[in-house]
């Protein structure tokens, strides 16, 4: 969601969230009440950053949903002793709603779709190409969350995703055998290329 911020140190970020996101909100906000020291973590990046650097609370809710676009607006505070965030930029915002759990992710580049739904292909004990239908949830940078359909054993191809056809031998190559192998040059030195 693209958010905008106003003031200096601490600095306020304003944004509007959905109904439902709210609730969430509020309800963690409820939760962690009885702790005089708890507050619900919002974190900030601006369009440059790599991820969210930025960690601040949400210390304000508005008393009314805007009734023609269902959202509502928050506030989250951020120290800004370095005044690295200027009043008017515009900025990302994420609010982890929940504790953290473990999850599958998968590069989203394996990801395919058919007529609506996502599966991607796997290779099989016997190195055979197999479709597996999945349900896919959120991106993290260029990972993507799979939600059912895959077990941490299934081995998820991700290269020459083109040729593929279910039943076809496949030479794998795990991920890890992928990186320590450095490419020869034709002399047989290392390739420094990148």
């Amino acid at each position: 969601m693209l958010a905008t911020i106003v003031s200096m140190d601490p600095i306020y970020c304003y944004f509007d969230v959905e109904e439902g996101a709210f609730i969430k909100y509020r309800d963690q906000a409820k939760l962690t009440a009885g702790d005089k020291n708890a507050q619900v973590a919002c974190e900030l990046g601006l369009v440059n950053d790599t991820g969210f650097e930025h960690r601040g609370h949400l210390d304000f809710f508005d008393n009314q949903v805007n009734p023609q676009t269902g959202t509502i607006r928050l506030r989250a505070v951020f120290a800004n002793q370095d005044h690295a965030l200027i009043p008017g930029m515009f900025a990302n915002v994420r609010i982890p709603a929940g504790p953290c759990e473990p999850t599958l992710l998968v590069p989203d580049v394996a990801v395919q779709s058919d007529q609506g739904y996502k599966f991607v292909y796997i290779a099989n004990s016997d190195n055979k190409v197999e479709t597996r239908s999945i349900e896919t949830g959120p991106a993290h940078g260029s990972m993507r969350t799979v939600l059912k359909g895959l077990s941490s054993q299934d081995r998820v191809i991700i290269n020459g995703l083109m040729m593929l056809r279910p039943d076809i031998k496949v030479d794998v190559q795990e991920a890890s055998e992928a990186k320590s192998q450095t490419p020869l040059a034709k002399d047989g030195s290392p390739n420094t290329r990148p």
